[in-house]
């Protein structure tokens, strides 16, 4: 998530940048329908997945850093793991937490990836908005890269944050367009974190 804030920083209204260091891990899928699990014993769904890890919507709190049983059927096969939560938010009462898996059998793993591969396909996650010849062009992708001459993000980001974004490019010389950039990239890797600017 890009978070926008109207402070000034380096010549661009608004532009307040956080560096964060960060690696590539593992391609995550949302899941066009959440699949009902159970997470420490308590219901939860899972909403996004990777062959490291899931994000869970779920009523009750989770055990911060302790590791945890969490199943869930797929296609009439068994999806069995132990997680960790790595992070968690709370809205209205609602829970979502990252959780990184732990301990996977053989066979619930060979599940999980038949469960992204068939997730992923056709399913556009993001937003890649280029610009040519000084006129914005957007499309639903599911290539989360970064373009020669734009940005790409979650399909989820906010519209108030893709016009700030656009607008910080255009008027931004090479090095802000390159934070830019990396910061859109930055956001797909984590969607956990926030990023203000």
């Amino acid at each position: 998530m890009i978070g926008v804030t109207t402070n000034l920083s380096r010549g661009i209204p608004g532009a307040q940048w956080i560096c964060v260091e960060t690696r590539r891990r593992s391609p995550r899928v949302t899941l066009l329908q959440p699949i009902a699990a159970l997470a420490g014993g308590e219901r939860a769904y899972v909403v996004d997945a990777s062959i490291i890890g899931v994000r869970l919507s779920h009523s009750a709190p989770l055990p911060a850093r302790k590791p945890y049983a969490v199943s869930l059927e797929w296609h009439g096969a068994h999806i069995e793991f132990t997680a960790e939560v790595r992070w968690t938010n709370e809205l209205a009462g609602e829970y979502q937490s990252g959780c990184e898996i732990q301990n996977i059998d053989p066979a619930s793993s060979v599940a999980l990836r038949g469960l992204l591969e068939s997730s992923d396909e056709r399913t556009p996650l993001y937003e890649c908005h280029e610009l040519t010849h000084g006129v914005w062009r957007k499309k639903a992708t599911i290539d989360p890269r970064q373009p020669e001459s734009g940005f790409t993000v979650l399909s989820t980001e906010s519209v108030h944050t893709i016009d700030f974004l656009r607008a910080a490019y255009a008027a931004g010389d090479r090095k802000m367009r390159e934070r830019i950039r990396k910061l859109a990239e930055l956001s797909i890797e984590h969607p956990e974190r926030r990023y203000e600017m």
